[in-house]
């Protein structure tokens, strides 16, 4: 049995190349290997793009076209290539990412367009980043906030944490509750982590 799923992508999860595969036997008694050859003029593609360092909307634009080519180069495609974004790494606390693009005409926009390739950006886009935080501006003035950044500046700080956590966590399975449990201690570089 051999499932070739369907010959045209017919949702944005269905991604890479689709068309049809030609099964041949060899002297009517084995198969030959199933041969691809794709039909579907359009492919949806799920592209990531680091944004860490970037803080200016101009420079992720850049920084999108540069990570889809790079991404395209790689298949090699022909037709339309419609392309959802991942975005990963550190988010400046400047940047929107929902200011990228407009997307005025709809669903997607024409990134670039070479001679038999033509690449859309799809509004659908993903964000898998972290906030980027700066520790020095957050460690200003009297909000728990800028305790807890200091503190986490203050290397001396960190250790005495550690071993508070450290000597907390083998206490606690002393106690009725979590003496059943199976023992397991954190190391010291483990606790200030």
């Amino acid at each position: 049995a051999y499932y070739c799923g369907s010959p045209f992508a017919l949702d944005v999860q269905e991604t890479g190349a689709h068309g049809v595969y030609l099964l041949e036997t060899e002297q009517g008694r084995t198969w030959k290997e199933p041969l691809f050859i794709p039909i579907c003029p359009y492919r949806y593609e799920i592209c990531k793009v680091n944004i860490t360092g970037i803080q200016d909307l101009e420079s992720l634009r850049r920084a999108v076209t540069q990570s889809v080519r790079a991404y395209i180069d790689q298949l090699s495609p022909s037709g339309t290539v419609a392309v959802s974004l991942v975005y990963t790494g550190y988010l400046h606390p400047s940047l929107d990412l929902h200011q990228v693009f407009s997307f005025e005409s709809g669903d997607s926009e024409l990134l670039f367009q070479e001679q038999d390739l033509e690449v859309l950006l799809l509004n659908r886009q993903e964000d898998a980043t972290e906030l980027e935080v700066d520790l020095d501006q957050l460690a200003k003035g009297n909000s728990p906030q800028a305790l807890l950044a200091r503190m986490l500046g203050d290397s001396k700080a960190l250790e005495q944490l550690g071993a508070t956590y450290q000597r907390l966590e083998a206490e606690s399975f002393n106690t009725r509750g979590f003496n059943l449990l199976h023992r397991t201690s954190l190391s010291h570089e483990e606790a200030v982590n």
